[in-house]
């Protein structure tokens, strides 16, 4: 019996061989041990992911598109393009660091006049992410969900 968490384990392990999957994604099991967060397992896995992406689906896609631009319009149109949503959501520590260095960037362009006041306020507006999309009369995504949930 002392063995059986062990033989468990090794089954489990094996069972995600076919699939590719890490442990942790297939059956929710957290690494054990010291300083275990299975965050490189992970890393793996979304870059198996995006290989897949890139590899095998985008080409469908593209080919439907395709398909689709010709039927609809006649033509192709290069322009119209897609992307893959990210596989990892950064955390707001991360963001705020980003955020950080995008505000170094462009108060040096501002100092050493590369840039205008209104490029660095235009800039502002325009990321979804720099929290200044309101100045434009847009509001975040989250504010204005929340405020639909409240008047329902």
């Amino acid at each position: 019996m002392t063995d059986l968490e062990k033989i468990a384990s090794n089954y489990q392990e094996q069972l995600c061989i076919p699939s590719r999957m890490p442990v942790i994604k297939l059956l929710g099991n957290a690494p054990a041990g010291l300083n275990a967060n299975g965050q490189g397992e992970i890393d793996v896995w979304h870059e198996t992911i995006s290989g897949i992406q890139e590899r095998n689906i985008r080409p469908m896609i593209q080919q439907m598109l395709d398909y689709l631009f010709i039927a609809e319009f006649g033509q192709l149109l290069p322009e119209i393009t897609f992307t893959f949503n990210p596989l990892d959501e950064l955390t707001e520590k991360e963001m705020s660091e980003i955020n950080l260095n995008n505000a170094s960037m462009l108060a040096n362009l501002a100092t050493s006049s590369c840039i205008s006041t209104m490029d660095v306020a235009q800039w502002l507006i325009n990321n979804p992410k720099s929290g200044f999309a309101f100045m434009n009369g847009q509001e975040n995504e989250d504010e204005t969900d929340e405020k639909e949930g409240e008047n329902t």
